[in-house]
């Protein structure tokens, strides 16, 4: 569940004193627009167990009449460590749904779907290490 005082517009950065908005815009942008072969292509990347999980949640948010989008961003600023969700939209559309996502609540049996799907703690498939981001020791 969110905290007492999520739906306050500003909340503390870490331990800090510096106050920032629960929704940030990122605007960085790299390189060009992606085109739709290339989009094609990264969604090719995605591991079939993380596709089922959006597609479960999906489905549960949508009888709920709620947006996943809505959910990612509620889900991410429900975690105590997390100050503020920074977005990217392209359009100023896209940015009144980011801060639409807002008023998402997060319910216990939200809770208990999402951890029934993805163990806390763990990627959409346990154990698993992104080969792009391996997983490495301290050197000793």
């Amino acid at each position: 569940m969110p905290p007492e005082n999520s739906k306050r517009p500003c909340r503390a950065l870490g331990n800090s004193q510096l106050k920032v908005s629960r929704l940030c815009l990122g605007a960085m942008m790299f390189g060009d627009q992606t085109d739709e072969p290339v989009a094609r292509e990264i969604l090719a990347q995605f591991r079939e167990e993380s596709l089922r999980v959006a597609q479960q949640l999906g489905e549960h948010f949508a009888r709920k009449g709620v947006w996943l989008s809505h959910f990612a961003t509620a889900w991410v600023l429900a975690h105590r460590a997390v100050s503020a969700v920074i977005t990217g939209p392209r359009t100023f559309e896209q940015w009144k749904e980011y801060v639409s996502g807002l008023n998402c609540e997060i319910t216990p049996d939200d809770e208990a779907l999402g951890d029934s799907l993805v163990s806390p703690g763990h990627p959409s498939t346990p154990g698993y290490n992104d080969p792009a981001y391996p997983w490495e020791k301290r050197p000793a």
